[in-house]
């Protein structure tokens, strides 16, 4: 645990790396017991290997060499330990963090532990921290370890990975600060007990939210009852979903039958939280409209979601599978609430004239392979709405059916004379596909004539096939016609 007057030396960069990027560099370290009652230091090290020289192997493969010092002092400078290390990421195209750890029995007292890391490539790129570590004695009453942020949380396999304290796997969460991605804060910590061991005793937790380092807001409070045994490992899973951008305090009370606190223990760690951020701010002075979506069936959730897919671009369309895919419920009913609450003054009248049409074009261009509003058809009406002018063609020689839609105005993006060409090459059912479009961020194809009219391959224009991009005029061959007029 840091102490209150502790010099720590904040990470530091003191070599850049061509394009600009610093070498990143996080310790953390803790006081442990061992199950004699004998006290320990803890420093596990996470290393970004992105930011450090990366040597390249066969078959394009690239590796990064970190040599490691960890120097233990007291605060009276006294060395203690000193350890060298040489690590070797494994040659990957893409090499992931560096993780190790150091283990130090120490006697009680406050040290100074000092990592310097050096590029094994470069050794003129080297970064170093120094962190307070105050290490306290037990007598054999109730007491408490350091609390460590974890991430990767996993049952242990093997009794050899150094990340494994009593069958629980665990990495450091890098530089303290608990992203968007990680639903659940995971901390691990000890209680011993060599004398004695209370019936009642309990583990009382309170998350506190902070400004400029100081509680101002209490956030969340629960208590677990601690099991009867010498040593108690304790894995707290909390779920933090819902916890908006900030700093943030957990402590954690051991109390005896009497409530009375016989120790506790305290980290800070930082919440990245944008999506949470989003909906809290949607949610103030809402609070009708968010129980109507909590109050949806299941199905008419996912089904809403489904039918937001042609409406949502680029990165956030894989987020919306993913949504549906492996999300909880209470998440796909916050996505829900937080499209329409985002967008319109009132989402729920929004929502339900939304569904309506999602229904309509359901019904309306069924495929037989998911729902109609799936199928590129629905796709296109549920983004860009009711086409000016529609040109159905079922019947031309050569040529697939296919429909031609134009639209005078795209409101989605004010793009004018917009056509998309839709055909049926199956020619079964009405799975029409998006051919060839002139929408920006549509597919365009330069060939689509040719395709169209596959079934007549030597009527194209010029003697390359594969090069040709228009056919040749033909009795009622109207396609192109159509298409650009």
């Amino acid at each position: 645990m840091k102490l209150p007057f502790a010099l720590y030396l904040v990470v530091h960069c003191l070599a850049e790396m061509p394009e600009g990027r610093c070498q990143e560099i996080f310790v953390q370290n803790c006081n442990f017991f061992s199950p004699e009652g004998d006290s320990y230091v803890e420093s596990r090290i996470y290393i970004d290997s992105k930011s450090w020289t990366a040597s390249m192997l066969e078959d394009s493969m690239v590796q990064v060499e970190v040599h490691l010092t960890a120097i233990l002092r007291t605060w009276q400078q006294e060395l203690v330990q000193v350890e060298r290390v040489a690590l070797l990421s494994p040659p990957s195209r893409k090499p992931g963090p560096f993780l190790h750890v150091f283990r130090w029995p120490v006697l009680p007292g406050n040290y100074l532990a000092e990592i310097n890391a050096v590029d094994g490539q470069n050794p003129e790129l080297s970064i170093g921290v120094i962190d307070s570590v105050a290490v306290r004695p037990f007598f054999g009453e109730l007491i408490l370890s350091d609390l460590q942020l974890m991430q990767g949380v996993r049952p242990g396999d093997s009794g050899s990975n150094p990340f494994e304290k009593n069958g629980i796997y665990g990495e450091p969460v890098p530089f303290d600060v608990v992203d968007r991605m990680q639903r659940i804060l995971n901390v691990y910590f000890e209680s011993h007990s060599a004398d004695s061991i209370p019936p009642k005793a309990v583990y009382r937790f309170t998350l506190t939210r902070l400004r400029d380092g100081s509680p101002v807001e209490l956030h969340s409070e629960w208590f677990r009852r601690r099991k009867q045994l010498s040593i108690d490992p304790f894995l707290l899973s909390h779920d933090i979903s819902e916890l908006t951008t900030g700093d943030y305090r957990l402590t954690v009370e051991l109390q005896d039958e009497r409530g009375h606190v016989v120790d506790s223990r305290q980290c800070d760690f930082r919440r990245e939280n944008p999506f949470w951020d989003q909906i809290a701010r949607q949610i103030e002075g809402r609070v009708a409209e968010r129980n109507y979506f909590d109050s949806l069936p299941l199905d008419r959730v996912e089904y809403g979601i489904r039918a937001l897919h042609p409406l949502i671009e680029g990165a956030e369309g894989s987020a919306v599978n993913l949504l549906l895919k492996r999300s909880r419920e209470r998440d796909k009913r916050l996505f829900l609430f937080s499209y329409f609450a985002e967008r319109y003054d009132t989402a729920v009248p929004a929502f339900e004239i939304f569904i309506r049409r999602a229904e309509y074009v359901d019904k309306t261009f069924q495929s037989g392979f998911g729902y109609g509003f799936e199928s590129d058809r629905g796709r296109i009406y549920m983004r860009y709405g009711i086409p000016d002018e529609v040109i159905r063609e079922e019947r031309e020689p050569g040529a697939f059916p296919y429909e031609i839609w134009k639209y005078n105005k795209l409101t989605h993006n004010g793009q004018t004379n917009v056509r998309f060409l839709f055909y049926n090459p199956d020619l079964a059912g009405s799975d029409f596909r998006l051919l060839h479009s002139t929408a920006i961020g549509e597919r365009q194809n330069r060939r689509w004539e040719i395709e169209l009219y596959r079934n007549v391959p030597n009527e194209q224009k010029g003697s390359d096939f594969f090069e040709a991009t228009e056919m040749l005029p033909g009795f009622n061959r109207r396609a192109r016609e159509y298409f650009e007029n």
